[in-house]
Order: C-alpha cells, then sequence, then structure tokens
C-alpha cells in the first residue's frame, strides 16, 4: 500500500482509522505490514445493518475496549447505552461511531507510529492475538478473542499493579451487557498462550508487556515475568 493514495470505506467501527497496512501470518497477527495514511476514511453507518450479529457483538468488544480506555464518563455513558447498542438504535449507533472514530483519531495523531500513546490499543489484544493463533485463525472471532483479552486483562492487573476487583466485574459486566459473554477456552494450554504471546510483535527480548488498567482511562504499559503470566493464565483456565 505504501505509495499509493487510497481511501478506507469501514466496513467495521474503528478499523480503518490509523493507517496500517499489516496482513496476517501463520505465526501471529499483523506480523507484515506498513503505516500508511488513507487520503480519505469514510464510515457510513447504514453499512452497519448488514452486518450479521456475532460480527456487530465483536465491534462492541471494541467500543468497549475504546471507551474503557478514553475514561469514566466514556464508560459509563457506554455503561448507560449498551442496550441500544445490541438493539443496533440508529442514534445510539451514530453518537459511539463519532466518539469512537475522534478517540482513536486523537491517539494515533499524537502518535502515528505506535511508539508511546497508541500502544493502548492493544488492551486485551495480547491474550486475544494468541488466543486466535492457538485455537486457528477463524476457529474463534477476534472481537471474542480480545474480549476474553480484555477480561484477562482486568485479573492481570489485580495481581500485578494492584488494581481493584471492582474493576474486574465492572469490565466483565460491560462486556456481558454487550453480548460478549466469556466463552469457554479449555482446548488451550497456558504454556501454549504464552508461547504464543511471545511471538507477538508487542514483545520485547523475551518480556511479555501487558496494557493493564487501574481505572478507565488510566492505563500504563506493564512488562511481566513469562511466569507470572503463566500463573493468571492457569488461574483463569481453571475458574471457566
Amino acid at each position: 500500500m505504501r505509495l499509493l493514495r487510497w481511501a478506507a470505506v469501514s466496513l467495521g467501527i474503528l478499523r480503518s482509522i490509523g493507517g496500517k497496512t499489516g496482513v496476517d501470518l501463520a505465526s501471529g497477527k499483523n506480523l507484515a505490514g506498513a503505516f500508511w495514511q488513507p487520503a480519505l476514511v469514510l464510515s457510513d453507518t447504514s453499512l452497519l445493518r448488514s452486518l450479521p450479529d456475532t460480527e456487530w457483538v465483536n465491534g462492541l468488544v471494541e467500543v468497549a475496549k475504546t471507551a474503557l480506555l478514553a475514561g469514566e464518563k466514556e464508560t459509563v455513558v457506554l455503561e448507560a447505552n449498551a442496550r441500544h447498542l445490541v438493539a443496533r438504535d440508529d442514534v445510539a449507533v451514530l453518537d459511539t461511531v463519532v466518539a469512537c472514530a475522534r478517540f482513536k483519531a486523537s491517539v494515533v495523531g499524537d502518535d502515528e507510529r505506535e511508539s508511546g500513546r497508541r500502544e493502548c490499543l492493544n488492551f486485551g489484544h495480547t491474550l486475544g492475538h494468541a488466543l486466535e493463533n492457538v485455537l486457528g485463525y477463524g476457529t474463534i472471532s477476534h472481537g471474542r478473542a480480545v474480549g476474553l483479552g480484555i477480561r484477562f486483562a482486568a485479573r492481570l492487573a489485580e495481581a500485578a499493579i494492584g488494581s481493584s476487583p471492582l474493576l474486574t466485574a465492572r469490565v466483565d459486566a460491560l462486556l456481558d451487557s454487550l453480548g460478549a459473554y466469556a466463552i469457554p477456552i479449555g482446548s488451550c494450554s497456558a504454556e501454549q498462550l504464552v508461547d504464543a504471546m511471545l511471538s507477538d510483535k508487542k514483545t520485547r527480548g523475551g518480556i511479555l508487556r501487558f496494557i493493564l488498567m487501574r481505572a478507565p482511562g488510566e492505563w500504563e504499559v506493564v512488562p511481566l515475568e513469562v511466569d507470572m503470566v503463566k500463573m493468571e493464565l492457569e488461574r483463569m483456565l481453571r475458574d471457566e
């Protein structure tokens, strides 16, 4: 895509914003590609009506991720509007698309090449990408995988940075209200998932890096040893 003048027509909520032109490889997500910004991003919310329910829920996971990253106000608004979004209310959908696009454009405008603030957009994606890899691409949808990744990140934040269990419960309730219920992943082992994470583009020198949250809008990039992540994965797999 480099050196080409191109326009992005969004069939989702956020994915056309940011200029990533990466493709997936058998060994991981978005491992080959470049940053090249489109001349135009067009989002026609009427196209969203064509999405099947499964894809709609996938998009709502990204909405939840965005609201949690944006802050308390945005999270409260989403909690109040969840049932309207599940029902695909036109006004709620338009307001949400605009708010999400504004937030992501702000993040990308500050950090086009993902060397700082843009890293927050990987919230939930470290485990999410590993699940897609281990289970096989297409076996679990990207949105469902990221939803599980967000739930795991909340639990990991309790252990790693002392986040409140109340935040974990709130994250779970928000995802449930959007129809992104937790699903069993018992066919994966913690060891398989950690191995997949170690091949992720966000890993540095064998150290796993997670976006962890103390409260909506209060996130940080936290480097973690493999043993700690594996222990929390084993706990999650036992509890599912």
